[in-house]
């Protein structure tokens, strides 16, 4: 990871290897590819995430659904602030990959994560719902996030803030929705 910070996104496979001390074959067996990597890379980042995310959770002892998304909103703004090169480079290698943005370890984590929220707060939903709700939410969260990481504008407090009760609110509308249609 630490050769992707330096190097960048366009970092190579070799300058990977160089500077992990090993070998290409010994990569190769490590992690199969470059896929490989990109999702162990994606593996520690989605554990920082939820480190943090449970961290800030107990800390403020409330487990309230729109204090673990904005938890969650936050810890995701810091990585991809904190991290671009990273973020960057799994994302690169996704795109290059045919593999959609919602196919690789760092969201499958926060996706499983994030259904057990979505799903405590929207409980009328019908099979599937869940799921294509929590993947909606992912990209809508990310696409800010990386809108708002281009400018810094408005402040990191007030983009948790809004996004968290867009998606609050978005979810209580679809919990009455559903619970209209479960008893109509």
């Amino acid at each position: 990871m630490d050769a992707v910070r330096q190097a960048g996104p366009e970092v190579s496979l070799d300058q990977i290897a160089e500077a992990a001390g090993v070998s290409k074959p010994v990569f190769y067996a490590e992690f199969g590819d470059k896929t490989g990597l990109v999702d162990a890379m994606a593996v520690v980042l989605a554990a920082g995430v939820e480190r943090t995310v449970v961290e800030r959770v107990t800390a403020d002892g409330h487990h309230r659904p729109d204090q673990v998304i904005g938890a969650i909103i936050e810890a995701l703004i810091n990585l991809i602030d904190d991290e671009p090169q990273l973020y960057a480079y799994i994302v690169r290698s996704l795109r290059m990959r045919d593999r959609g943005l919602l196919d690789n370890a760092l969201v499958r984590v926060i996706h499983d994560r994030a259904t057990v929220i979505v799903g405590r707060t929207a409980e009328q939903l019908r099979e599937g719902e869940l799921d294509i709700l929590t993947d909606g939410i992912f990209g809508f969260v990310l696409g800010v996030i990386e809108s708002w990481v281009a400018t810094h504008i408005p402040g990191k407090d007030q983009v948790i803030e809004t996004m968290t009760a867009a998606i609050r609110g978005g979810l209580a509308e679809v919990a009455a929705r559903s619970a209209g249609r479960s008893s109509g």
